[in-house]
Parts: C-alpha cells; structure tokens; sequence
C-alpha cells in the first residue's frame, strides 16, 4: 500500500469513527505505543494509543455536537499529511494542558486542523497535529 493510500484510509477512518464515536475503531489507526505531538502537550507530547483516543475524548466531551470532514490528504515516503475541518458548540468544559477545565462558552467553533503522520504497516507511529488554539479560544470568546 502507498503511502497516500495510507493516509487517506487514516482521514477517513478517523471522520467515520470520530464522528460515530467510535473509540475502539479510532484506537485501531494508531500502534499501540503511537508518539504524538500537539499545540498544549505538557512536556511536548503524549505516547500511546489509549492516551490518543482519550485526548480526542476530551475535545468531544467539550464539544459533544463537534464533527470533523476531511479537507486533503497527501504523501511521500513515509510520511502523510492530513487535513481536516473541526466544528462544534462548546457545551461541555474544555480541559486546558494544566488539568483544569474552563466552562462551556455555548459558543460554536470551526476551525482546520493538520496530522502529519509516519506510517508503518498501515498505523501511524508518530504525528504531528497543528490547529490555531488561538483561533478556536476566539471563537469561543475566551482570547
């Protein structure tokens, strides 16, 4: 399998069972000791697949309407990139990188989002993910 095949099964795996809530099938896009990097990670970034799915967890426990669609998808080597589109309504509290939560805004937020991830054997390994925190914080009126 190519590597653009790769990642494009990953986008839309991950809008099909993201937007299904189904957390088993989005752990199954990930090795089970996946490294990842994002806006807000203590330290950098998180490892695992069980860390993976809770992260994501908590952006659908803030955003319980929240939905994602796939923007583009491309490669080369070993390497995809990703694009998505995240929007929803902050009902629930937002987890900030400290643990604490702030309070659902009742504010919607729509904004892009990029993975760009290593592949091996069809999983990802290793990502990078990239949002604008400031711009979706904006929206929600809480910058």
């Amino acid at each position: 399998m190519s590597i653009e095949q790769d990642a494009a099964r990953y986008i839309d795996g991950a809008v099909k069972t993201v937007n299904a809530r189904d957390w088993d099938g989005y752990g199954a896009l990930f090795s089970t000791d996946v490294a990842m990097r994002f806006p807000g990670a203590i330290d950098g970034g998180v490892n695992g697949r069980v860390a993976r799915v809770a992260f994501v967890q908590g952006i659908i426990r803030a955003f319980p309407d929240g939905r994602i669609a796939r923007v583009r998808v491309f490669g080369a080597g070993e390497w995809g990139c990703c694009q998505f589109e995240f929007a929803g309504t902050n009902t629930g509290p937002l987890g900030n990188p400290d643990g604490t939560d702030t309070p659902a805004t009742g504010r919607t937020a729509a904004f892009p989002y990029c993975v760009v991830a290593r592949f091996e054997d069809g999983l990802i390994v290793e990502f990078d993910e990239y949002f604008d925190r400031l711009e979706m914080l904006g929206q929600l009126g809480l910058a």
